[in-house]
């Protein structure tokens, strides 16, 4: 029988990889990053699927954990440690991202803007998707088991598609002083 956690784990982190291979393959349809003043209807919808897949992946991942147990045999202190340092650390980043850029932004709406250069902005390109990506990797270390381990590599590939494609937009969209 296959675990909740790595349907629910799964689910988020192929439907972020389904997504981004639409926007990669249809560019005009502009699914990720969205278009611009879609109306609050289709921004609501952006936020409920985008924040929706993302939770998906959290919640995959410590609930694998849970179910799996510790298989990995690894230390106590990396475990705790270093997975905990990796998430907390993941989580501050993240965070700070999200201030620097603005709620509504992490979403993709940030109008005619030009690309953000304060906080974390001013010395990575895309420090929300690096701390999403540390903390994936800090909880399945925290766990100890073996199958979370492909949740939070899917779901970093799926941070790394998204910084890709973000950053393809970037380079084409016309953009105005902020």
């Amino acid at each position: 029988m296959i675990p909740s956690g790595l349907w629910i784990g799964l689910f988020g982190a192929l439907g972020w990889i389904t997504i981004l291979t639409h926007a990669l393959m249809c560019p005009a349809a502009r699914i990720w990053p969205p278009k611009h003043r879609a109306g609050p209807a289709a921004e609501a919808v952006t936020v409920m699927w985008s924040w929706g897949l993302t939770i998906c992946i959290y919640v995959g991942l410590v609930r694998l954990g849970a179910e799996d147990g510790t298989v990995l045999d690894l230390p106590n202190p990396l475990r705790w440690i270093g997975g905990g340092a990796l998430a907390l650390i993941g989580s501050a980043l993240h965070s700070w991202g999200t201030a620097a850029l603005g709620l509504k932004a992490t979403c993709g709406f940030c109008p005619d803007a030009a690309p953000c250069d304060t906080g974390p902005y001013r010395h990575i390109r895309h420090p929300q998707y690096l701390g999403q990506g540390l903390s994936f990797l800090g909880l399945a270390l925290i766990s100890g088991g073996d199958r979370v381990w492909i949740v939070a590599c899917l779901g970093c590939l799926a941070l790394l598609f998204a910084a890709n494609r973000e950053s393809a937009h970037l380079r084409t969209a016309p953009q105005t002083a902020a």
